[in-house]
């Protein structure tokens, strides 16, 4: 089980800079946990964890599964000019076959990692909604 508390690095402003920021286990259920970051307010600004053991079939030895949800709570300016408040959403999910070595899931990862933060791919894909 992770620790009640998780310490993240993260450049929030892209700076090359990152912080360092503590979240605190909120919720706990089976094949879940919810943390807190600290300024959440009743749980909005959280990262869910999911987790699915594999299920052998036949020879296959079935495969690993894991979620991350991101919420952050924001305030945008709705169609008649009056703030409204909503969340941001990011979710990251990996499917990994049983027996896949250390090297092969960290080699995979990062390269999902360079496609979220490839700028080229944000501008157009994530900001301009485009494929």
């Amino acid at each position: 089980m992770l620790d009640n508390t998780i310490t993240l690095a993260y450049d929030a402003e892209g700076d090359g800079n990152p912080v360092d920021v503590t979240i605190r286990r909120f919720r706990e259920f089976s094949e879940r946990s919810v943390y807190t970051f600290p300024d959440h307010v009743g749980g909005d600004h959280n990262v869910t964890l999911y987790c699915t053991l594999p299920k052998a079939s036949g020879n296959f030895l079935g495969v690993m599964r894991d979620r991350q949800k991101l919420t952050t709570p924001v305030t945008v300016v709705g169609a008649d000019g009056n703030n409204v408040s909503s969340a941001m959403i990011t979710e990251f999910s990996d499917s990994f076959p049983k027996g896949v070595t250390e090297e092969q899931i960290i080699a995979h990862l990062q390269m999902g990692i360079a496609i979220r933060i490839n700028a080229a791919l944000r501008q157009i894909h994530i900001l301009q909604q485009e494929t």
